[in-house]
């Protein structure tokens, strides 16, 4: 089972595209969990909608206050995960059908290669403007980054791995769990 996290603001204009594509994947072993950042317009009611419609995979939580930014939204949400692989997912994306699969066979081979050690997984992304026309095929040519240097020193300082793109798995995500509390 993989989990999917979700964090959400104020995104009512772009979230319906990226949940049907979330419910539109070749693989069903899947769980999206949201949590709103305390958004001010009809996010939530769009969101507790999908959750109503769709209780098996998609499960909403509202922030009590709001975090003040996405990445402390992302790191409130790790909390919740419960299963080996997690995935992470902007608001205003639209997935391939077959990403969740595709990122799950690639971590289970890497497993199966190096054992049960700190993994993750990142793919390329498309360029699209805000009514989905495509800009460029590829993130990475589009930024001119290296689709080859793997250093771990080149990959800290050239931001080749956007959250949008990745899978971990468990052994990575315990260790960089934050010790905040849900709420």
């Amino acid at each position: 089972m993989v989990d999917i996290l979700m964090a959400t603001y104020n995104s009512e204009k772009y979230i319906k595209e990226q949940l049907d594509s979330i419910l539109s994947q070749t693989i069903a072993n899947w769980r999206l969990v949201i949590r709103d950042d305390c958004s001010s317009d009809n996010t939530l009611e769009i969101l507790k909608a999908y959750e109503a419609k769709y209780p098996e995979h998609i499960f909403v939580h509202q922030a009590k206050t709001n975090s003040g930014g996405a990445d402390k939204n992302f790191f409130e949400l790790i909390n919740y995960a419960l299963y080996d692989y997690v995935m992470f997912c902007d608001q205003d994306d639209v997935w391939e059908n077959n990403k969740v699969e595709l990122s799950l066979k690639k971590i289970l081979a890497l497993e199966q290669q190096y054992g049960n050690i700190p993994l993750l997984v990142h793919c390329d992304a498309k360029v699209v403007d805000d009514e989905l026309n495509l800009i460029s095929n590829s993130l990475f040519d589009f930024e001119q980054l290296s689709k080859t240097n793997t250093s771990i020193n080149k990959l800290i300082a050239q931001n080749n791995v956007t959250g949008c793109t990745m899978m971990v798995n468990k052994t990575l995500l315990d260790m960089i769990k934050s010790p905040h509390k849900n709420d």
